[in-house]
């Protein structure tokens, strides 16, 4: 099952290429898949000529990278998460990533 963030851009898997994304079959393909909510979030996204308006979504994409990037600094997951499982004999190692920087491996490890 895919996911709205899954949907809202198509490339071709080659080339590379960006295709256009009608915004009733992402919705239809949500719904579908249960995601009523995810849905309603779509039917939101702008379109032009029942398109997405790509220019809009990379927009909407770094927006939102950007907003989870500050939570998660500021709420410092990987700490809380590390502590307690120190505890309990687990070894966890986080891997700082950033997805928009060249070359940047955004992983976990």
């Amino acid at each position: 099952m895919k996911e709205l963030t899954d949907l809202i851009v198509a490339t071709d898997p080659v080339s590379g290429a960006r295709h256009p994304v009608r915004r009733d079959a992402m919705i239809a393909q949500l719904r579908a898949g249960g995601q009523a909510r995810a849905a309603r979030l779509a039917r939101r996204l702008p379109v032009r000529d029942g398109v997405l308006v790509a220019e809009e979504i990379d927009a909407l994409q770094i927006r939102v990278h950007c907003e989870l990037q500050r939570l998660s600094e500021e709420l410092q997951l990987p700490r809380r998460i590390a502590e307690p499982a120190a505890a309990e004999g687990l070894h966890c190692r986080f891997i700082a990533g950033d997805a928009l920087a060249p070359g940047s491996p955004g992983t976990t490890a």
